[in-house]
């Protein structure tokens, strides 16, 4: 099968997970054969550039350059865990997150950005249906403690009237690599249920003509709440992995919050989403 993802980027922000979350991506990177971006960009504001001004005038190192001390660190040891031929970038820069993690993504040619809750860092994400959050060439995947590609298997995969061809090929590349089992689902409602019906009916018939991925095939009714019923799915059968459109992403996560909030749970569903 077509090795779908070559370039991988990860934006770190130097908390207290941060390491945590490059050792992840260098297990992802590792797993998908890919090349290992990460970008650190530090905002310009007025606040910042008083901070450095007096860090300047007491002598005390500026972060700019603390933070260089630690980049050079992680590449020394990062570096080395990464499989042969397989490559680290480590880039810093100065001004708008948004702004300069799309730039990145456009030069650099990234298949995939890792992320964890601060996607309103991007264009196009403060609002879940803006078009620049339909047309992405890249998949974005939510971070979670427990998720190790080689571990996945149950792919949760909704199928609706949106074009659901990239999403799976992207799905049985997965499901191929780790020998996990795709669920495709369909949200009914009063209107289109015949029609999602259909729509699945094809994604079926793809994935057993031309691989032999184990797949199973069920309907949802919405109620009143299509990613509450989704999340509950995929908590029924203990997915490792639900994959959606970039556009719902959002919503799907939020609604994912709410849900494990109510029931005090420190738990976390990994969604991957590709357009």
């Amino acid at each position: 099968m077509e090795k779908l993802f070559n370039n991988i980027l990860l934006p770190i922000y130097f908390n207290r997970q941060a390491e945590f979350m490059v050792e992840k991506a260098v297990h992802f990177a590792n797993h998908l054969q890919c090349n290992l971006h990460l970008l650190h960009v530090i905002p310009v504001t007025p606040l910042s550039k008083l901070l450095n001004s007096v860090c300047e005038l007491l002598g005390i190192r500026e972060t700019h350059t603390a933070i260089k001390q630690e980049v050079y660190r992680w590449q020394t040891k990062f570096a080395r865990q990464l499989k042969k031929g397989q490559l680290l970038f480590i880039n810093l820069e100065k001004g708008d997150p948004g702004e300069k993690i799309s730039q990145y993504i456009e030069s650099h040619d990234i298949d995939m950005l890792l992320t964890d809750e601060r996607l309103h860092f991007l264009p196009g994400f403060s609002q879940p249906a803006n078009t620049s959050a339909q047309n992405l060439h890249f998949a974005i995947l939510t971070m979670a403690a427990q998720l190790e590609f080689q571990r996945i298997k149950t792919i949760v995969l909704p199928i609706g009237r949106n074009l659901f061809l990239n999403k799976l090929r992207v799905a049985a590349y997965l499901a191929k690599e780790s020998g996990a089992a795709i669920h495709l689902v369909a949200i009914e409602t009063e209107e289109e249920s015949k029609y999602e019906l259909s729509y699945m009916t094809k994604a079926f018939r793809i994935l057993k003509d031309n691989t032999n991925i184990p797949v199973v095939c069920t309907t949802l009714n919405k109620g009143n709440n299509a990613g509450a019923a989704l999340i509950k799915y995929g908590e029924k059968v203990k997915a490792d992995l639900i994959i959606v459109n970039p556009q719902v992403l959002n919503i799907l996560r939020r609604q994912h919050r709410r849900l494990f909030h109510k029931t005090n749970s420190n738990e976390s569903l990994p969604i991957l989403a590709v357009d």
